[in-house]
């Protein structure tokens, strides 16, 4: 895909405002931004193969060298035997900034690096650098830092570092010059290759101010009150109250008739936007992969990364989204396990864990289990995560309110904020159960929420 057709093609995406830098406007010196879809390469050797890959942005061609566990080089090589080439044209004197689109084979931050060398390349100073038939060359790592984590197809720089711009290339001459892309690391796949004047064409996304991510859990009941009233107006002020920036909501009804006909996934964000002056952005997965209907949403005031929707068995879903939380990674999965039988609860869990393991720490899973916490079944969750409303009562930090001191949010203690025990990077600070009666002992569901708040860092 052309640099200019992602630009469309972004528009409809969670990335669209990453995508949108690319029209940054370069000095009159040098306006054209170079593309290079890396299926034109004019020489290939070794293992780089060109495929057709259905995740690549339009289903394209890509270059790819596949994963054969081979070790990675640690210096570029004068003659490597797995490399390929492209020609174009430059301009003398003008900073180039170098940035490729990929996708690392598994997500495994093992398959994601390439050398890159240049015929004519020099320094700013004039020296010769990264050039071809040398072992000098610069790198392209995708995964940002070490522990974020990687999740199919990203742009990257040559910076190693979150927010690092890598160092520009200059060339000798104007005229055609040659790349190429020798393999560092075999398992990578890469759509295209771009030399943006002066300015990078991609930015990682903002950072956060904050170190605390506040996950909340509610399991909605389709947005009706203990008093039968359909009424998702009720929620947000418990929302905007608790302070959350990311929202588990189960039971969401999506254009049902018999709840209000509303595309409640986009109205709580709506909502949720007027009532905050923030964007909330959000993930829903239909329980049976279908559009309209029961699922569970995740809504967050993170730009989001990427997202997913997976079926687990007998008609229940997960939801999941990636987020950047002070600079790291963070996966989280909402989810709505069986109600009736502990059986299926425990293929569901299974289930569950088995898809979320495939995406990098740190790893949150909230939802409403259906489960109390002496179920027997629920040592397939707790086996591999922290139950963070015990971990937090026995730190002393958990908060309910009088007479649910044992923070139930049913009739026991069902939903849950779970988090993965190897998500180093992630601590628990405490955890509550909210009371959401009116004065008339109203509640807006026949669930309680409960909210877990962590310190990223």
């Amino acid at each position: 895909m052309r640099l200019s057709d992602r630009l469309t093609h972004a528009a409809a995406t969670p990335a669209a405002a990453l995508v949108a830098m690319l029209a940054v406007a370069a000095p009159v010196r040098a306006q054209t931004t170079i593309e290079l879809p890396a299926e034109n390469a004019s020489v290939r050797a070794g293992k780089w193969v060109v495929t057709s890959d259905a995740t690549a942005p339009g289903g394209g061609k890509t270059m790819r060298h596949p994963d054969a566990g081979a070790a990675k080089l640690t210096t570029a090589l004068a003659s490597p035997g797995n490399y390929f080439e492209l020609t174009f044209s430059a301009q003398a004197g003008v900073p180039y900034h170098l940035s490729l689109y990929g996708k690392a084979d598994n997500n495994d931050w093992g398959n994601d690096s390439v050398f890159v060398q240049f015929s004519g390349s020099v320094s700013a100073t004039g020296s010769a650098k990264w050039r071809i038939g040398t072992t000098s060359a610069t790198e392209v790592n995708l995964e940002d830092c070490s522990g974020c984590g990687l999740s199919g197809w990203k742009w990257q720089d040559n910076g190693w570092g979150l927010n690092v711009t890598g160092e520009a290339v200059y060339f000798a001459t104007t005229g055609t010059q040659k790349l190429r892309v020798q393999t560092r690391e075999d398992g990578l796949s890469i759509d295209q290759i771009v030399l943006a004047p002066d300015t990078p064409p991609i930015s990682a996304p903002p950072l956060s101010s904050t170190a605390t991510l506040k996950v909340f859990d509610w399991n909605t009941h389709h947005g009706i009150g203990t008093d039968g009233v359909f009424s998702l107006e009720r929620f947000i002020p418990y929302i905007v109250n608790s302070g959350a920036n990311v929202v588990s909501l189960n039971e969401v009804e999506k254009n049902v008739g018999a709840y209000g006909n509303v595309d409640a996934p986009a109205k709580y964000a709506a909502l949720l936007k007027a009532a905050t002056n923030k964007t909330w952005y959000y993930k829903f997965a239909h329980r049976d992969g279908l559009t309209n209907g029961q699922g569970n949403l995740i809504l967050t005031t993170f730009a989001i990364e990427a997202s997913d929707a997976y079926q687990l068995s007998y008609s229940r879903s997960v939801a999941r989204v990636q987020i950047l939380v002070n600079g790291i990674r963070v996966n989280v999965f909402s989810t709505h396990l069986d109600s009736d039988s502990a059986g299926r609860r425990t293929t569901q869990m299974n289930e569950l864990k088995s898809w979320a393991s495939s995406f990098a720490e740190q790893r949150i899973l909230a939802g409403d289990f259906n489960a109390w916490p002496g179920a027997g079944e629920l040592s397939n969750m707790t086996s591999s995560y922290i139950d963070t409303w015990a971990a937090a009562k026995l730190a002393g930090t958990a908060v309910a309110y009088a007479g649910n001191e044992a923070g139930n949010t049913r009739n026991s203690r069902i939903d849950y904020v779970f988090l993965s025990k190897g998500a180093s990077r992630t601590t628990i600070k405490g955890s509550r159960v909210y009371d959401v009666r009116n004065s008339s002992g109203v509640s807006p569901s026949d669930h309680r929420p409960v909210m877990t708040t962590f310190e990223v860092k």
